[in-house]
């Protein structure tokens, strides 16, 4: 029995963080799948996202180029990643745009 709560309480603190880090999405006030959709986009790219997205440039950007720890390619399809995350947006707003006329 000591295992089966074990192996629960590993689950559940693997799906904890993603509570703690949307927790607007977790209540699940609204049954829109739309609204939720945006207010996770607006919290990846809005100030947090930001914040995340400059502290991992600078953090592996000094573990390449200074310290020769991480290796080059990793640290550019990083920054490619952040680059096509943020870029995301405006990509399919001019899809959008292109296909409604």
């Amino acid at each position: 029995m000591f295992k089966r709560f074990k192996k629960s309480l590993k689950r559940f603190t693997g799906i904890l963080p993603c509570f703690l880090l949307f927790p607007a999405s977790s209540f699940a006030a609204s049954t829109d799948v739309q609204e939720t959709l945006q207010r996770l986009i607006a919290y990846i790219t809005g100030p947090v996202g930001v914040s995340i997205a400059t502290l991992a440039i600078i953090g592996l950007g000094i573990g390449c180029f200074v310290l020769g720890r991480v290796s080059k390619p990793a640290f550019f399809s990083t920054f490619s990643g952040i680059a096509l995350v943020f870029g995301a947006g405006t990509f399919t707003n001019y899809l959008a745009g292109g296909v409604g006329g």
